[in-house]
């Protein structure tokens, strides 16, 4: 059974980054061009039992309009999962249509 209401449900694994100090988890993965990037998680959700994460490169962390990438799980091993950039447009939309429905402290141009 699917509820409406689990599809707007940040990630339990996220619940803890958002303390008192703001730490962010880093994670690192390669981008379309092969380059690796160290990036903080900012945001996540959880929508028809897949995972998505919204990272921000951390050399722009801190500029005016840094760089997002939207990340699917795509494959999970105990403690690591492996992500992969959503490549699909009508799905990158709907998962960042409901990113942006979620009260956060951030606001995301397109």
């Amino acid at each position: 059974m699917n509820d409406n209401n689990d599809n707007n449900d940040n990630l339990d694994m996220l619940a803890g980054l958002f303390g008192e100090d703001e730490a962010y988890e880093t994670i690192s993965f390669k981008d379309e061009d092969g380059n690796e990037k160290d990036c903080f998680v900012v945001d996540g959700i959880e929508v028809d039992k897949e995972k998505y994460i919204l990272v921000v490169d951390c050399e722009q962390f801190d500029s005016e309009e840094p760089e997002a990438y939207l990340l699917k799980e795509i494959e999970e091993n105990g403690d690591e999962a492996v992500y992969k950039p959503v490549e699909d447009d009508d799905e990158y939309n709907k998962i960042i249509i409901l990113l942006q429905d979620e009260d956060n402290g951030y606001e995301m141009k397109f």
